[in-house]
């Protein structure tokens, strides 16, 4: 799948698909006509979800261990204690702590919008400024 979504674009490189599938005893199905965006976006996700790249496609909502959305008191007090032992200015962790969990919810609200709409709206969360890659980016 990671090839097929790469064949959809000429400066990708990948092997010929009808030769791997016949390798692998598979039937061959040309690969469906997409924009590079979105081919780009599912070989990504699919290189993120297979384990051969550590990055996520796109930034990743904080969350708790439950699941839920963290919130800016919970986003400040793990900046504070990954900052403990170092001098820090409570007032500049706090302004990114209250960046972050905007972020974070503006990526929730843009995950839902999309999974609503499907692939042909395409989603470019950085042009909106929306950096958040979960509790990594802390």
């Amino acid at each position: 799948e990671v090839w097929a979504a790469a064949s959809t674009r000429a400066d990708w490189s990948t092997p010929d698909l009808a030769a791997v599938c016949d390798t692998l005893g598979v039937a061959y199905w040309p690969p469906m006509e997409i924009s590079p965006g979105y081919a780009w976006g599912v070989c990504a996700t699919l290189r993120w979800l297979t384990g051969d790249d550590e990055q996520p496609p796109l930034g990743l909502p904080i969350r708790t261990e439950t699941g839920e959305l963290a919130g800016e008191v919970l986003i400040y007090t793990r900046l504070l204690s990954a900052h403990q032992g170092q001098a820090c200015d409570p007032a500049k962790l706090r302004a990114r702590a209250r960046r972050l969990a905007a972020e974070s919810r503006a990526l929730a609200e843009l995950v839902l919008d999309r999974s609503a709409s499907g692939p042909d709206r395409p989603a470019n969360p950085a042009a909106a400024g929306l950096r958040s890659g979960g509790w990594s980016s802390i």
